[in-house]
Formats: structure tokens, C-alpha cells, sequence
């Protein structure tokens, strides 16, 4: 989680969405008169599964961000929707489903897909393509 230095008295409400010139950091969780605390996209909340899009040449494929290593700085994306394979340019983004996020802001890009441990499905691992430990400035997107 981090801190902004922006809050109730300039129209930031829990919910809005914040990013950065590199893509999608997380969402407000709280808010004061003059700051606002954001959740980061890497804090998994078992109970606020993000549903995401990786976008195929061809098709968007729907998952689920499930879990995020913070060794590793790489989010996994299970119950992927259909069959997918790796292809070198594949991003993950935000989709409209959930009525949280706008649809097509970029969260990680996609180093591979693999088969999940029961190996029904797939699922892919990515890499966020924000430098969570280099936040400088940020942009609050309102819905």
C-alpha cells in the first residue's frame, strides 16, 4: 500500500482507479481531506479476485489474478477461459467486468503460460510492468 498526497478535498473517492506512465498501480482503499491510501495490484485479497485479459492476436483469454511473488515480481493469472499459448508480446490488462477498472489499462506483461497444478488448465505468469519500488508520481482516474 502507498500514500498520495490527494484525497477527499480533490474529489478522490475510494474505488478510482491509479496509475502511472507505465500502467495500472491499484486502486484507492481510503481516504482523508488530504491524502488517500492505494491498495496495490500485487496485494491479493482472496476476496477481491481482479478478473484480467490477456490479450491473444487473435482473442482476449479472461482469468483471474490469483497470486503474486514477491521474490519472483510475478503475478500468476489462473482459470484462464480458453487455451492459450505463449506468444512473445502478450499483455495482461484490466477488463470492465467487475465494473471496477476501465478495460485495456496494462498490468503486466506475460513471460509464460503454464499448466496448472491439476492440469486441467492453464495459467499464465507475468510481470508487472510497474516498478513498484520506483513510484513517483501517479494519476487518479475516477469511473
Amino acid at each position: 500500500e502507498i500514500t498520495i498526497n490527494k484525497g477527499i478535498k480533490d474529489n478522490i473517492k475510494v474505488g478510482d482507479i491509479v496509475i502511472n506512465n507505465e500502467g495500472l498501480v491499484g486502486i484507492i482503499s481510503s481516504t482523508l481531506p488530504n491524502t488517500s491510501n492505494v491498495s496495490l495490484i500485487t496485494n491479493i485479497d482472496n476476496n477481491k479476485k481482479i478478473t484480467v485479459g490477456i490479450n491473444d492476436s487473435e482473442e482476449t483469454i479472461y482469468g483471474i489474478i490469483s497470486e503474486y511473488d514477491k521474490i519472483k515480481n510475478e503475478i500468476v493469472i489462473s482459470e484462464l477461459t480458453s487455451e492459450i499459448t505463449y506468444t512473445n508480446n502478450m499483455f495482461v490488462i484490466t477488463t470492465s467486468f467487475t465494473n471496477t477498472f476501465k478495460e485495456g489499462i496494462i498490468i503486466a506483461k506475460v513471460k509464460d503460460i503454464l499448466d496448472d497444478s491439476n492440469g486441467l488448465s492453464k495459467k499464465a505468469i507475468a510481470k508487472p510492468v510497474v516498478d513498484y519500488n520506483e513510484i513517483k508520481y501517479v494519476c487518479v482516474v475516477s469511473k
